[in-house]
């Protein structure tokens, strides 16, 4: 039996030097563009992770270091490297902005108003690498959160050990109180959409990389319906309607599935089974799984069959002489007992082809507005009680407003998930947490992969004094690299007895988070009213992380729930002593808390300065 084998390496590459994005020292604050480089850029070499899968067919680099793009696919059958593996795969664009120009890339980004074009952030992401025991399959799943935007998604990439197919997937969770319009898909750079060969029961379309002769084939049965966006030099493929709205707190997935191949000539079609080439005077197969006598049936134009019995091996061409046929071959079709390649001209079928896609490809209109205004009235819903709560939403900038979101949501079919989960923060708020888990179990009815819910069911639960940890299990299984999942197992820690090596690895997993996923969690548990949750979680980072907006945090903390001003001013004076950027990341939730300590210490001028000056920022978001 052939295995999947999968593992991390180091490499140097080639990647311009980035200045961080959004760090700004108070005594040097500057009006530059979010996400731009200032200053000369130069290329250098960094060491970087590099995760390699590799099987049967193929080995595949990701770079969780550049936001998971997968930068290379080697074809072994035919040694072809498929993608445009540039040596530098960030490019300068526009206003010195980077942007990734190689590879297939992960978009989870909101949607450019008239425009498919977006720029993601370039930045490492979590990872985690997957073998599975019950089958010979195994992949990598990474993690990511767009500040700006209030999203996550977990995507991940799988090969099985025996058949070509690789199963791209993607979770994505609106983690905001408002909806948002997303593109939310994969962008193949140096792919087009070429030919559409179509079956009776089966479609397929190919991106093709024009340079090399190679395409990805997209299995169309199995995986969800999308839209393509076709530029210059990349297609996207987009698995959310224009016209759709992410609700606050939803969660939205998508999959596709389909299989790598290089060597393409004009005529191609492709099936589980394989990718069959028509030449002048032969036919050629390429398996994808080992099948033992399979009957080959060629169809001329006059009706007359001719076939061939022949044994298939994974990886292999199969050549089929066509010489001496006087009438010209218009079908082919290759049976065993559970799998069917039927390869039609595709010249008598082409009206055919495009009606049958029409529903996974819709249409792109570029001048169609994706201002959320637009789509909510679009919706029919514009003076309806969505739109009540949304405008409501919008003035919110406090942790404790949320308490004048008294809509009824169980008249609303958009907002019910949403508004249950609501309805529990101002329980949990209150300590009430049987009257919070009623909320949670109806909000779960809706979406029971929602994680804000499923990690405050968690956080209810610990505070009940239950040891029943079947909610940390069910985070898991839905983003097994959900930060709130390792800040849950890490208060958990004290309750349940564990030995002193799970206690370690809890403790390293919660530590090891990136400061970012930190600031996240902490937002979460002061939006909860678990301030002591928070302090406990901040205390243990700050020695470690060493920054200033963790002790703003627990300035505010001090200064707002517990009422101790010596201490919270002391934590404030901390944080102005530190050297290095400053604060980060910028959004409402710190902008909130940085209001609070300005008004509490209105005679320190440079907390007065850093307030105008993130204001400023927030409006681009």
């Amino acid at each position: 039996m052939h295995m999947i084998d999968i593992h991390t390496e180091q490499k140097d590459i080639v990647l311009p030097s980035i200045q961080e994005k959004s760090y700004f020292s108070p005594d040097n604050i500057k009006n530059n563009p979010l996400n731009s480089v200032s200053g000369k850029i130069e290329n250098t070499f960094q060491r970087v992770d590099v995760i390699k899968l590799s099987n049967l067919f193929y080995e595949l680099e990701l770079l969780p270091h550049l936001s998971g793009v997968v930068q290379s696919v080697l074809d072994k059958r035919t040694g072809v490297q498929i993608l445009n593996n540039h040596s530098n795969a960030i490019a300068q664009v526009e206003d010195g902005i980077l942007a990734l120009d190689a590879g297939i890339e992960w978009v989870v980004q909101p949607r450019a108003s008239n425009t498919v074009h977006t720029l993601p952030s370039i930045e490492p992401v979590q990872y985690e690498i997957v073998e599975l025991e019950s089958q010979p399959s195994g992949g990598v799943i990474l993690y990511s959160q767009n500040y700006s935007a209030s999203l996550s998604w977990q995507a991940s990439i799988q090969l099985h050990a025996e058949t070509s197919k690789v199963v791209f997937s993607c979770r994505i969770t609106n983690r905001s109180l408002l909806p948002v319009s997303i593109t939310a898909g994969l962008k193949f750079h140096g792919f087009e959409p070429q030919t559409i060969s179509c079956l009776d029961s089966y479609s397929t379309l190919c991106l093709f990389n024009r340079s090399n002769q190679s395409g990805f084939f997209v299995d169309l049965v199995n995986g969800s319906p999308f839209q393509l966006n076709t530029l210059d030099s990349h297609t996207v493929v987009d698995f959310i309607p224009e016209e759709k709205l992410m609700m606050p707190f939803e969660t939205f997935g998508w999959k596709l599935e389909g299989s790598f191949a290089s060597g393409i000539e004009k005529e191609h079609l492709h099936s589980s089974i394989g990718l069959l080439s028509k030449h002048d005077e032969s036919l050629e197969l390429l398996s994808h799984k080992n099948l033992e006598k399979q009957k080959i049936i060629l169809v001329t134009k006059d009706k007359g069959n001719l076939e061939h019995i022949v044994d298939l091996k994974a990886g292999q061409k199969m050549k089929i002489s066509t010489r001496g046929i006087s009438n010209a071959i218009e079908r082919v079709i290759v049976r065993d007992t559970n799998h069917k390649l039927d390869w039609i001209d595709t010249d008598t079928l082409k009206e055919y082809a495009l009606n049958v896609l029409e529903a996974y490809f819709p249409k792109y209109h570029s001048d169609m507005d994706h201002h959320i205004s637009s789509l909510l009235e679009k919706e029919g819903i514009s003076t309806s009680i969505e739109a009540k709560y949304f405008e409501k939403a919008k003035e919110i900038d406090s942790f404790n407003s949320m308490d004048g979101l008294d809509i009824p949501f169980e008249s609303s079919y958009l907002l019910r998930h949403a508004g249950f989960i609501l309805k529990s923060i101002l329980f949990v708020r209150n300590k009430k947490y049987v009257d919070a888990l009623s909320c949670l179990e109806k909000a779960l009815h809706f979406d029971s992969e929602n994680i804000i819910a499923w990690w405050m069911r968690s956080v209810c639960k610990r505070n009940m004094g239950e040891m029943d940890d079947e909610n940390l299990v069910n985070i898991e299984y839905i983003s097994c690299l959900e930060p709130l999942l390792f800040s849950e197992k890490f208060l958990y820690r004290g309750i349940e007895n564990y030995t002193e090596e799970i206690y370690t690895e809890i403790n390293n997993g919660w530590i090891g988070l990136p400061i970012k996923n930190h600031l996240e969690v902490i937002y979460w548990y002061l939006v909860i009213g678990s301030y002591d949750d928070a302090c406990e979680l901040l205390n243990s980072i700050k020695d470690i992380q060493k920054h200033p907006i963790l002790n703003c945090i627990l300035a505010y903390i001090y200064l707002e729930d517990k009422d101790l001003k010596l201490e919270s001013y002391s934590h404030l004076n901390l944080a102005k002593e530190q050297k290095g950027f400053y604060p980060y990341p910028i959004r409402r939730h710190e902008l909130t808390i940085m209001k609070h300590l300005s008004c509490s210490f209105s005679k320190e001028k440079w907390l007065i300065e850093m307030v105008g000056f993130m204001e400023g920022l927030c409006k681009n978001y």
